[in-house]
């Protein structure tokens, strides 16, 4: 049996890279739903600090919820804590990525990528990679692993870092 559910007024919408959540922004409310697909049940609603909302970002492990607005809000979805932070993360979508005790940011700027530790005690930069084009950087992906993670540029190369090394 098919049932479908009918979401509506919605201003901002992403799909975890899993398939298993949807993010829902609502149009005039300062609330981010988190519904569950295999039930089709909203599982829990995220309030944040009113601001023009620009848009929503998943971890490749579906386990983190960025927002990115006026003010950047980072969940972990297991604790439901949420953190605020300021980086300036420029016009290419950040990656996030969860580990146990912390998350990191991958935050590409116009010619290097810069990596940030974001926690519930706050945020800070803890690595900023040379140069790596002089034409910008289009595009990131972080592995699932964690360890590699893939920067395309406008010149039509891709690199991948190995962040362990």
């Amino acid at each position: 049996m098919i049932t479908r559910k009918i979401v509506t007024g919605i201003a901002v919408a992403q799909l975890s890279p899993n398939g298993q959540y949807l993010a829902v922004e609502r149009q005039f409310e300062d609330v981010i739903e988190l519904w569950n697909l295999e039930d089709s049940n909203n599982i829990h609603r995220f309030s944040y600090p009113y601001g023009n909302l620009e848009s929503l970002y998943f971890s490749p492990t579906s386990d983190c919820l960025f927002r990115e607005s006026d003010y950047k809000c980072l969940w972990r979805l297991d604790t439901q804590e949420m953190v605020f932070f300021d980086i300036d993360v420029g016009s290419i979508p950040p990656v996030v990525f969860h580990s146990l005790h912390t998350s990191h940011v991958f935050v590409p700027r116009y010619d290097t990528l810069a990596i940030w530790e974001v926690s519930v005690t706050g945020s800070n930069m803890i690595f900023e990679t040379e140069p790596l084009t002089t034409l910008g950087i289009s595009s990131i992906c972080l592995l699932r692993d964690g360890d590699r993670i893939l920067v395309g540029s406008s010149d039509r190369t891709v690199r991948m870092w190995n962040m362990r090394t």
